[in-house]
């Protein structure tokens, strides 16, 4: 699942004005609405250059390094923003925009991830995908009235069981315990009262054991 331009723009600015604003409540560093201010100028400023400045030095340097280069120098112009308009010293301006930076970042990768599970986690997965975020979206809402209960529920519980997991039992990834469920659950439920839950096998058709 892709963003356009236009949609990781807006996104951007929501996510980073939000950030800005709640970091600069808990900081007492400016006021809240000169931190969104600096964020969103900041973002207006950077983020086309960023976005084509991947696409140009992607072939050059590869992906991860053209990201990189191209979050720091938003970081740098965006610092700029904050020294002057939320007023705050070089070094606190610069750990503001490094700071929202990330969580953007972060923010912005957790939507697209969570995004992507839509479809699977209520049991819409046959639905062909545009390949982009405000498309899929878009697709999804117009087939509410298709959402299979039975597999929403499933994945609450999966997904609730995972993160009592992870409180509760430090040692053991959550991971572990939650694929084997996931099989014998899976076994049970297609064997003795089946829900009409989209599984791997109606994905991918039968998965044959071999030695290569």
């Amino acid at each position: 699942m892709e963003l356009s331009q236009t949609s990781a723009f807006l996104l951007s600015l929501a996510i980073e004005g939000c950030a800005a604003a709640l970091f600069v409540f808990m900081t007492r560093w400016s006021s809240p609405w000169r931190g969104a201010l600096a964020a969103v100028v900041g973002t207006c400023v950077t983020h086309p250059i960023v976005w084509h400045g991947v696409t140009a030095l992607e072939g050059i340097a590869g992906y991860w390094p053209s990201v990189l280069a191209a979050e720091f120098f938003a970081v740098a112009v965006e610092t700029l923003a904050w020294r002057f308009i939320a007023s705050t010293s070089l070094g606190r301006a610069f750990a503001s925009a490094l700071l929202v930076n990330a969580v953007s970042f972060a923010a912005g990768v957790a939507i697209l991830i969570a995004a992507s599970q839509l479809f699977d986690a209520t049991g819409l997965s046959k639905l062909s995908r545009t390949g982009h975020f405000v498309g899929d979206i878009e697709k999804f809402l117009a087939n509410t009235a298709s959402v299979h209960t039975a597999s929403v529920l499933v994945f609450a519980a999966f997904l609730a069981g995972i993160l009592l997991w992870k409180k509760q039992v430090k040692k053991i990834p959550a991971v572990i315990p939650a694929a084997v469920i996931g099989i014998i659950f899976g076994y049970v439920e297609a064997t003795y009262f089946p829900l009409e839950i989209f599984s791997l096998q109606d994905k991918f058709g039968s998965i044959t054991a071999t030695l290569i």
